[in-house]
């Protein structure tokens, strides 16, 4: 999931600070590592503890790639790695039978969704828990003492159920409203900038 960001004027820009001896380069460099921060700490960050209240955790699995010398783009990149149900906020379950329940977890969106696993509500912990893995497979080459073309194979401990990820999340929280709202603030950014290198040039002369 990618959020584009589109300034406009560089062309003028660039022309105008060529007349006082300075590159827009480092200008817009600054511009989108300020952007991608505010981003991530202004929208994703501020949505996301409402399902994952850490802080610092969430900032691990926000990565951020910032703009340098010899790359101009700067990158929010979100993790997709399944997390554990029993670490976020206001998960629960529904129950389908004594031993069985479905589990949900929160969304981004006030709502709830359906998460792999399930929780036993006749146990005394009532833990989530990943429904266990058995399938077979064909083998290649069979062992010579055993000459079955498959075997199974399963969890040898109960194992956390996962929920979605990071990266779920992130693409459903970049909608057109709040990808409108990084260009706005980048262009503000960049325009100052700007200005404000202008002025400086200008001021030493």
């Amino acid at each position: 999931m990618r959020v584009q960001i589109g300034l406009e004027g560089v062309k003028l820009a660039k022309a105008r600070l060529d007349a006082v001896g300075k590159s827009v380069d480092p200008i817009l460099r600054g511009t989108l590592n300020t952007t991608v921060r505010w981003a991530r700490r202004g929208i994703y960050l501020k949505e996301l503890r409402s399902v994952f209240p850490q802080r610092s955790w969430l900032n691990k699995k926000l990565k951020i790639k910032l703009a340098g010398t010899r790359r101009l783009n700067a990158r929010i990149i979100p993790s997709g790695s399944g997390i554990e149900v029993r670490s976020r906020r206001g998960w629960g379950y529904r129950e389908l039978s004594g031993t069985r329940a479905r589990i949900y977890v929160p969304d981004v969106d006030g709502g709830r969704k359906l998460a792999a696993g399930f929780v036993n509500p006749g146990s005394k912990k009532k833990e989530p828990l990943s429904t266990r893995s058995e399938r077979a497979r064909n083998l290649k080459k069979p062992p010579k003492h055993d000459q079955r073309k498959t075997y199974r194979y399963g969890y040898h401990s109960p194992q956390p159920a996962l929920g979605p990820s990071v990266a779920y999340y992130f693409k459903r929280l970049t909608t057109l409203k709040r990808v409108r709202m990084i260009n706005t603030y980048a262009q503000q950014d960049f325009e100052k900038r700007v200005r404000q290198a202008e002025q400086k040039a200008i001021a030493k002369r």
